[in-house]
């Protein structure tokens, strides 16, 4: 498997749910050989400790509000210094950021995951905004069919390439395991560490 350049950005690096599961997902994708950073866009980045013991570098957009230009620009030029074959977005505003940092003519695969159904994404002024959104997606993961048939409610173009991908499981591994009388970790952490985050690793490589 050779090494890809990944750019994660996610609304923040403090502790959460999908915050923990970015900084999981990084520090395996780092460990199984490739070049990681996270980009986050607001809070102290509590899990950036982590991350830098693993080899990946990380730094805050300083984000004040919900959007400002000068943020915008600045994710812009470290993903041109980056220059990564994947960026990957986590959680709404950091797709939202990833979007307006990503010329149409991107050098780069644009993948989200849908990390929450967030309810506000059902209102017009939102689903609207979701669906250009969408245009400049290469891929979108989600960890359930549940939040697949959302993404798709709230506005994702039809033929946007959605991948459903358990947090932290890869369906494959964890057949396998059964197969072999092994019972798979389904809290996902352990199988994130093990995994190197295969399987989001060979959904970005459909894309290329």
């Amino acid at each position: 498997m050779s090494p890809l350049r990944i750019h994660h950005v996610v609304t923040s690096l403090d502790i959460g749910g999908a915050e923990k599961h970015v900084a999981r997902l990084a520090e395996a994708q780092a460990r199984n050989g490739h070049h990681v950073r996270v980009t986050y866009l607001k809070g102290s980045g509590a899990l950036g400790l982590s991350l830098a013991q693993h080899g990946v570098r990380t730094e805050s957009l300083g984000v004040n509000g919900w959007l400002g230009w000068s943020p915008v620009a600045r994710l812009n030029r470290a993903l041109r210094e980056d220059r990564p074959a994947i960026v990957h977005a986590h959680l709404f505003p950091a797709e939202v950021y990833a979007h307006l940092a990503s010329p149409g003519r991107k050098p780069w695969k644009l993948v989200a995951t849908k990390h929450n159904d967030e309810d506000f994404l059902g209102k017009r002024r939102f689903a609207f905004l979701h669906r250009m959104l969408s245009a400049n997606q290469d891929a979108v993961i989600c960890p359930s069919q549940h939040l697949r048939s959302f993404t798709l409610k709230t506005g994702a173009r039809p033929a946007l390439p959605i991948f459903v991908i358990p947090y932290g499981i890869d369906p494959a591994e964890a057949s396998a395991r059964h197969e072999a009388g092994r019972t798979p970790n389904l809290s996902g952490g352990q199988d994130v560490r093990n995994s190197g985050g295969s399987a989001a690793h060979r959904t970005s490589r459909s894309l290329r």
